[in-house]
Parts: structure tokens; C-alpha cells; sequence
């Protein structure tokens, strides 16, 4: 508007026709510049805006994928404790029987020792009992 009202003013002073059509190419120039820097100005705040609406779409996705993530782990976590839990319970069942074993073995090993002594008892028996 400025430079128009300038151009105005050369034309009602009657300046120098070659003035006039130089400083209109000057300000046409300048309008133009100011112009392509507006439309540069938009293009960057709408670049921008998406840019920040990109960011934000990233942002959810991280987020969900954070949830997804502490979800798997807080089950594999029970998973885990689940398993431990049923480990220790076979450990505890293995040594169990282990020890029943060993008795067992203990109680073989005192039978076929009282087998031994009562054959041995009765062996003498007969013998005693073929001598007289």
C-alpha cells in the first residue's frame, strides 16, 4: 500500500515518466519478494504443523508400545514365578522320595539280615535236631 501511494504521489508531482515505471518495477519487485516469503512463511508453519502432528502419532504409537511391552513382561514375570514355584515343588518331591528310598534300602537291608539269622537259626536247628 506504501509503495502505491508513493507511485500515486510520482504521478500527481508529474516526475519523470522513466522514474515512475523504474520505481513501479521496484515496488512490483519488492511485492513479489514479500509475497514468495509469505507463501515460504505458510508452507514452513503447515510443514510444521505436520511434522508436530507426525511427532504426536509417534508419541501414541511409543506409548502403546510401552504398555504392550511392561504387559508381556508382567506376564512373563508370572510365567516365571510360576515356573520357580513348580521347580521348587519337584525338588521338594524329588528329595522326598530320595529319602524314602534310602529307607526303603535301610528296611531291605534289615530284612534279608533277619532272612540270614533265621535261616542261620534254623539250619542249626536241624542239625542239632539230625544229632540227636
Amino acid at each position: 500500500m506504501a509503495g502505491q501511494n508513493d507511485l500515486v504521489k510520482l504521478l500527481l508531482n508529474q516526475e519523470d515518466l522513466s522514474k515512475i515505471i523504474r520505481a513501479k518495477s521496484y515496488y512490483d519487485y519488492l511485492n513479489r519478494a514479500r509475497l514468495e516469503s509469505i507463501e515460504q512463511l505458510h508452507a514452513t508453519q503447515q510443514s510444521i504443523e505436520k511434522n508436530k502432528s507426525d511427532q504426536e502419532q509417534s508419541l501414541l504409537s511409543l506409548k502403546a508400545m510401552r504398555d504392550t511391552l511392561a504387559s508381556s513382561k508382567n506376564k512373563l514375570v508370572e510365567q516365571r514365578d510360576k515356573r520357580t514355584k513348580a521347580l521348587r515343588e519337584l525338588q521338594q518331591d524329588i528329595n522326598y522320595q530320595s529319602a524314602r528310598l534310602a529307607q526303603l534300602g535301610d528296611a531291605e537291608k534289615n530284612l534279608k539280615a533277619q532272612l540270614k539269622k533265621q535261616r542261620e537259626a534254623r539250619a542249626e536247628k536241624e542239625l542239632v535236631a539230625d544229632k540227636g
